[in-house]
């Protein structure tokens, strides 16, 4: 299953992680649709910056319906994977994944965050994560610098 740090590790890079808050927050509309929740259903909030060789090129949120992942707010992400703590923690392990990517311009706090500038090209994604049985267990927001990140896709018949 893809991660980021796999994904950077395999360009021959060092994948890093700087945590930006994490905790309980009710969601909204766009969440809780993302996750197929009510609005207002506790979900944990994780934001996180990720790094290439300690380049930010991602700012991310991800979120997880808090009554299924109960404590998972207190785990220190600057360490540990997010991924393979849902499954040694919670017996979860993330199978699928759904990704829509979208061509932005950055916003001032996405360039702050990233190094970039107000307006430079970058993509917005938001990703949709499946366990085994097909349940929702992530829905990730994510803004990617597009000249500090490559994305490719092999297509094969079926």
């Amino acid at each position: 299953f893809y991660t980021f740090s796999r994904e950077i590790e395999r360009h021959g890079m060092r994948p890093g992680t700087r945590v930006r808050s994490i905790g309980l927050q009710p969601a909204d509309a766009d969440v809780a649709e993302g996750l197929g929740l009510a609005t207002g259903t506790s979900v944990v909030a994780l934001s996180r910056v990720r790094l290439a060789d300690d380049q930010p090129i991602v700012s991310e949120t991800s979120y997880l319906p808090a009554a299924r992942f109960k404590g998972l707010e207190m785990v220190d992400f600057t360490s540990a994977s997010l991924y393979e703590s849902l499954t040694s923690t919670y017996g979860v392990r993330p199978v699928r994944a759904r990704e829509t990517f979208v061509p932005v311009l950055l916003a001032p706090d996405d360039a702050e965050v990233l190094g970039g500038h107000d307006g430079d090209p970058a993509l917005s994604v938001e990703r949709t994560t499946y366990d085994a049985d097909g349940v929702i267990i992530e829905f990730c927001q994510s803004t990617l610098r597009a000249d500090r990140y490559r994305y490719s896709v092999e297509l094969r018949d079926v």
